[in-house]
């Protein structure tokens, strides 16, 4: 019997080490089987970093907001604009160029929702994978 359950204990001890937290924003739009097929990989890995870098808000002000386009057209009608926590550019349907940021007005704010470059994102992606080695 103490076999059994030192086992157990020893079992469950490493599921907790080895598993992972991954962003519940990616999740939220691919899926717990993506994120269990893609696990430990770079597609995983860049997802996360996007969910969590490929943004900014910034204020600004307002007679500048006007010429800038409603990011609410570009993301569901329940997206959390409050935090950065909850925010989730994962979401955003609309396209742009590889190499150009996309400034949005952020609905009911003084704000710009500044979604980065895939280019220059992909760089600072590098660079953080290079700081972990």
């Amino acid at each position: 019997m103490k076999s059994v359950l030192g086992f157990l204990v020893v079992f469950f001890l490493t599921l907790i080490v080895n598993g992972q937290n991954h962003d519940p924003r990616v999740d939220e739009v691919y899926g717990t089987s993506f994120i269990e097929k893609h696990e430990g990989t770079n597609v995983l890995s860049w997802l996360e970093f996007k969910a969590k870098n490929g943004y900014s808000f910034e204020t600004v002000p307002t007679e500048k907001l006007q010429e800038l386009e409603l990011a609410s057209s570009y993301f569901p009608n329940d997206t959390d604009w409050s935090t950065t926590e909850k925010f989730n550019v994962l979401k955003f349907n609309g396209k742009h160029d590889p190499d150009e940021r996309v400034y949005l007005r952020v609905p009911g704010e003084d704000k710009v929702l500044i979604i980065y470059s895939h280019d220059e994102l992909l760089e600072q992606y590098k660079a953080s994978k290079m700081e972990e080695k």
